[in-house]
């Protein structure tokens, strides 16, 4: 799926989920699961000398994810702000990863014919905040940068009873580059598109 694609999508699941809001309740959740990553780059480049880079790169990490979200909900769609926080080793560059993301999403849950269960079709836009931790003197410790972020999800939840309801869904989150600089050298981290299969529960009254 080409960017412009997704962008079009994006824009039409969140703005199309907020028409629906007018009789909602509100809606809480706290999921987990764990992130997949593609190859994972980093280019370090000495300041003054742009000849004087390196390359690391880091392939097949996962991290750790733990999701709250809050916001309103009817019966067939839902807008939520999101939180999330990423947690892991990039193995082959040496580095802690910690992500954190703010989302604002999009839901529309229609019945699958099936009383009580329900599809999960949306997708979320924001922003995420990288930090790296390094042994590495040439990433060190202090690595942090802010990014847009997007996201797409699908998936199905069972409503128990009007109160509780149980899901399951996948993401795949796309990130642009980040960077860092000091009066030393520049960091550019090309994090991995990520994807993600979580498992959660949720709270409307």
């Amino acid at each position: 799926m080409n960017a412009k694609y997704r962008l079009g999508v994006l824009a039409g699941l969140l703005l199309g989920s907020n028409v629906a809001m007018a009789d909602g309740k509100m809606y809480f959740s706290v999921s987990g699961g764990t992130f997949d990553h593609d190859q994972t780059n980093v280019m370090i480049r000495t300041s003054g000398d742009a000849s004087a880079t390196t390359w690391l790169t880091s392939a097949s990490d996962e991290t750790d994810l733990v999701s709250v979200t809050g916001g309103v909900a009817d019966v067939s769609a839902r807008f939520l702000i999101e939180y999330y926080h990423q947690s892991g080793d990039l193995t082959g560059i040496g580095a802690d990863y910690t992500k954190q993301g703010l989302f604002y999403s999009g839901y529309w849950t229609p019945n699958l014919y099936v009383p009580k269960l329900h599809g999960i079709l949306g997708a979320g836009i924001g922003a995420a905040q990288i930090d790296l931790e390094s042994d590495n003197a040439q990433i060190g410790g202090d690595f942090e940068d802010r990014e847009f972020q997007y996201k797409f999800t699908a998936g199905i939840e069972y409503r128990l009873i009007d109160l509780v309801t149980i899901f399951g869904t996948y993401e795949q989150h796309y990130s642009r580059k980040f960077t860092h600089s000091d009066a030393q050298r520049q960091i550019q981290v090309q994090d991995a598109d990520q994807s993600v299969i979580q498992i959660g529960i949720a709270a409307r009254f």
